[in-house]
Order: structure tokens, then C-alpha cells, then sequence
């Protein structure tokens, strides 16, 4: 799966079939899932906000060398610092909680959705053209007929392998002492353990995804039921019993693959969203935002789709962490 704009890749999954029947596509949720908002005391973290001005905060007492500088040059030093860090700063003392609590969640709040409203294709080594609507700067010598893919431009540039690298989702960030709102188990991957966090991602907000491209959305709730009722679970990684999510749609729709056998496992290799701009948000996000324009909610049309793909290929199973379980075993 790759963010070609932000030359990010999220990781290496193989064939379609090694793909979809398990929980991989899942890791995407965490990158397109948009918190909601915070309130902390009387404060509104908004990440979209104007950052508080030193008028508008109690000025520090001089105890230590850092509460010495004027509020402006402490809210510069904090802007600089990664995530993790400004976390362990604002944890020092009590006043710098103070200060910088604010910072603290505007600065979550963003970095945890940077996938949000940038275009997404899962890639195939087979790749010879661009999915509609991506267009790269003609360079002679590279691509097909001198004309650069975003295959071509990932390898040239070196992508980042988003999982691989330290990130805000690495400690002491997810180590609060709130072991109500986060559940924290050995070896459980940090974009699972963030979507714990139900201050950012509260159970039964009807979370939907968003194809921002083409105005569609799907009901996590919708895809997720059982029967024709709707009644799934309602949460950003929502997860059908047969295993897929949201997340499942999003790799279905953006495949791209100029393989001449095609349409592997019953997969369109020209997805209709690839190259698309998607995000995961509460649907109160989706009215505020509609003023006036179409929206479509594909919610039964996709999870129709899921359905009879899981169908044909056999992994209409119920999982167990993650594994297929068969019933003749």
C-alpha cells in the first residue's frame, strides 16, 4: 500500500490471496482514522485551532532553567520537539502540563491520521501505467515509453517503510497511566493499541469511511453486520466475522496491476478507487462537511462485494486472531 505523495509505503503483503484472507489491510485504519475531538479541563484541542498566545496562559513561576524563558520561546522549543518527546517534556512538572497540554493533543490528534486526504494505491510489481488522475513530470529514461509511473518514482526515491521507522506511535506516548482507555498486551502492534485509546476513536460514533475523491462513504457498522440489519460493530477497525474491514475495502478498490493474467482471486486489477484520497471519521464529521454536495453511502453495495468475494475464494470463515478456523480440523 503506497502514499505516493508522502513517498511512503505501509508494507510488502505478496499475492492478493496472501492478502485479503487475513488481517494486514488493517494497518491502514490507524493512518486514515481522525480523532475526535478533546476536551481537556476548559480547553478545546482542535489540531486546526490557533495555537494559544502567552495572553491567553498563566505565565510560569521561575523554578527551573526552561520555566525561566518567556511562554512564546517554550511553545518554539516545543514545536520543534518529535511527539514522544513533547509528551516527556509536558510530563516533567506540573506547569508544563499545563503549558503544553494542548500541544500535546493538537499534535496527536494530527500525526495520528497522516494518511488522511492523500492518494492511496496498492501497488503491483506489474505496474506499466498510473491509475486515473495521477499524472508524474515526463523523464526521459525512466518508466514505460519515458514515461515515469508512481512505481518508477517510488523505487527512485527510496520509499519509508511507515512500520519500520520510529514514529509517534512508539513510547512513552502510548505508556499513560490510563490503563481504562488503553489496553496494553505484549506484542500487540502500536496502530492496534492506539485505536484502544477511546478518548480518539469512542465505540458507537458511526465511524465511516470516506473516499474524499469520489463523495462515497461506508458504514463500519453496516459492513461489519452479520445479517441485512446493519448492527456490526461500530468502531474505526470494526471487523466482520469473516475477517474483513474497512481497511479490506480500501485494498480491494485501490489494487493497480498491469499483470496481462489479471484479476487474481475475482480482484478488478484496475481498481475504481485507485489513486483515491480517503479517511475514517465519526459521520457527524460527514455532515458537517457535506454543505450542499452529493454524497453516496455504498455501504450494502460494498459489503456485498466483500461478501461474494470471500465467498468465491473460500475464507467465508470465522476468525480467531487472525487465523481462518476450520471447522473439520
Amino acid at each position: 500500500m503506497v502514499a505516493h505523495e508522502r513517498c511512503e509505503v505501509l508494507s510488502t503483503w505478496g499475492t492478493i490471496d496472501e492478502l485479503l484472507p487475513f488481517p494486514d489491510p488493517a494497518q491502514i485504519i490507524h493512518r486514515l482514522a481522525v480523532p475526535v475531538s478533546i476536551h481537556v479541563g476548559e480547553d478545546f484541542a482542535d489540531p486546526m485551532a490557533t495555537p494559544p498566545t502567552a495572553e491567553l496562559l498563566p505565565q510560569p513561576q521561575p523554578q527551573a532553567p526552561l520555566l525561566h524563558l518567556p511562554m512564546e520561546l517554550m511553545l518554539l522549543i516545543a514545536d520543534r520537539l518529535d511527539l514522544s518527546s513533547l509528551y516527556t517534556l509536558s510530563d516533567c512538572c506540573h506547569q508544563l502540563r499545563c503549558y503544553l497540554r494542548m500541544r500535546v493533543h493538537a499534535r496527536l490528534r494530527r500525526d495520528l491520521a497522516p494518511w488522511a486526504n492523500t492518494p492511496l494505491t496498492c501497488l503491483s510489481s506489474y505496474f506499466l501505467t498510473n491509475p486515473p488522475g495521477i499524472t508524474m513530470d515526463l523523464t526521459p529514461g525512466q518508466g514505460q515509453g519515458d514515461y515515469l509511473t508512481v512505481y518508477d518514482r517510488m523505487h527512485a526515491m527510496g520509499p519509508t517503510y511507515v512500520l519500520v521507522r520510529s514514529s509517534c506511535l512508539s513510547a512513552p506516548t502510548l505508556n499513560r497511566n490510563a490503563p481504562n482507555e488503553l489496553i496494553v498486551r505484549p506484542k500487540v502492534p502500536p496502530w492496534r493499541r492506539i485505536l484502544k485509546i477511546h478518548h480518539f476513536f469512542p465505540p458507537g460514533h458511526r465511524w465511516i469511511l470516506r473516499n474524499l475523491t469520489t463523495r462515497e462513504y461506508v458504514f463500519a457498522y453496516v459492513l461489519t453486520s452479520e445479517d441485512e440489519h446493519g448492527g456490526g460493530s461500530d468502531k474505526p477497525d470494526a471487523t466482520h466475522p469473516w475477517g474483513f474491514t474497512l481497511a479490506t475495502v480500501i485494498a480491494v478498490n485501490t489494487c493497480w496491476s498491469d499483470d496481462p493474467l489479471g484479476n487474481s482471486a475475482g480482484v478488478e486489477m484496475h481498481g475504481k478507487w485507485a489513486g483515491n484520497w480517503f479517511d475514517i471519521v465519526e459521520y457527524r464529521r460527514l455532515s458537517e462537511d457535506m454543505r450542499g454536495a452529493l454524497w453516496v453511502d455504498v455501504s450494502w453495495q460494498e459489503r456485498s462485494a466483500m461478501m461474494r468475494l470471500f465467498e468465491r475464494n473460500g475464507w467465508n470463515r470465522p476468525r480467531l486472531g487472525g487465523l481462518i478456523l476450520n471447522p473439520f480440523c
